[in-house]
Parts: structure tokens; sequence; C-alpha cells
């Protein structure tokens, strides 16, 4: 049972910190300033909607993807910890949501890719061959609940926690990102060598 826990709160938690909801919060209330909050909650819930859909797509497809071009397990978890760590740090060392001022305001660019990007594949396909389809989508489930109600509820924790502790709340989960990166390459590192 515990193990069972561990193994689920492994998946929500790098699902969860590569989503990065708490960073997305500035840049959802900057791409949606000029809405009503009817729009913006609208916007919303085809995001996380759409967003999800993807998550489930690279789940169920991820391990064909990988057979499709001879891609083993490690080589993905190497390729995806890398990954990991550049996007990590690009939420430590990141500047502002200015830059996301023009990028339109639909389900793209937000839905994909800035809520499912390639971070969120690669996490995905990860888990998927690391902990099987139904975990990875029970993960997914659990960390678009969490998402949708801290986007919904955005504009009230910002003027809570303000924006300076919202910042280093962000920089701690690109922190805690880092970390997770370097296990996957290691992982990915170890199960290379002993496959050979």
């Amino acid at each position: 049972m515990k193990e069972v826990f561990i193994l689920y709160f492994k998946s929500i938690t790098t699902l969860f910190l590569v989503i990065d909801p708490i960073g997305l919060v500035p840049v959802y209330m900057a791409l949606t300033s000029g809405m009503t909050i009817s729009d913006r909650k609208s916007l919303l819930n085809k995001s996380i909607l759409v967003g999800f859909i993807l998550l489930g797509i690279f789940t169920i497809a991820g391990s064909s993807i990988l057979w499709l071009f001879g891609i083993d397990v490690h080589d993905f978890r190497v390729a995806g910890g890398l990954l990991f760590l550049l996007i990590s740090i690009q939420i430590i060392f990141g500047n502002d949501d200015k830059q996301y001022n023009n990028a339109g305001t639909g389900v793209v660019p937000f839905a994909t890719p800035l809520m499912v990007g390639p971070g969120v594949v690669t996490a995905t396909i990860v888990l998927t061959g690391t902990v099987g389809v139904v975990t990875t989508l029970i993960s997914g489930i659990v960390s678009f609940v969490f998402t949708y109600f801290i986007l919904y509820f955005g504009r009230e924790i910002l003027d809570l926690l303000g924006k300076n502790v919202t910042d280093v709340i962000t920089k701690v989960i690109g922190l805690i990102l880092a970390a997770i990166s370097v296990h996957y390459i290691r992982e990915g590192i170890i199960g290379v060598i002993k496959s050979y």
C-alpha cells in the first residue's frame, strides 16, 4: 500500500511540477486581462479539457512512438531528464510574463504549448514507460484538477500571496524540477549501462 502511494505521489508531483500551474497564474491573468469573467472561465475549461486529451493521447500512444523510432525507455529518460533540466532553468532564471502579452488569447497558446508543452509530453511518455498507462492517466487527472482550481482562483491567489511570493514559489518549483531531472538522467544512464 505504501509503495503504491509513493508511486502515485511521485507521478502526480512530476506532472504537476512540469505543468507548473503556480507559474501559469500570472501568464493566465496576462493572457485573459481583456476578457470578461465568463470568457476567462470558458477559456480555462476548454484549455484543461484539451490539455488532458493531449496528455491522454501521449499516454496511450507514447510507447508506440518510442517503438516506431526504436528508442529505449532509458534513452528517453536521459533525454527527458535533460529537457526537464532546461525547463527548470527557464523557470528559475526566467524573466516575467510580458513575453506572453501578445501571444494571443485562445486555447492555443494557453492549452498548448504553455500548459501542455514539450515537458509534459516528455513526462507523460517517461511515466508511461516507468509506471504504466493507468497510473499515468490517474496522475494526469489529479494534476489537471489541481491545475484547474489553482488557475480558477488565480486572481485571488495573486492577491493573497502577492507577485513576489508567487515568483519565489515558482523558483522553488523550478529547483525541485531540476532535482527530478537529475534523478531521471541518473536512472536512464544506469538503465542503459545495465542493458549492455
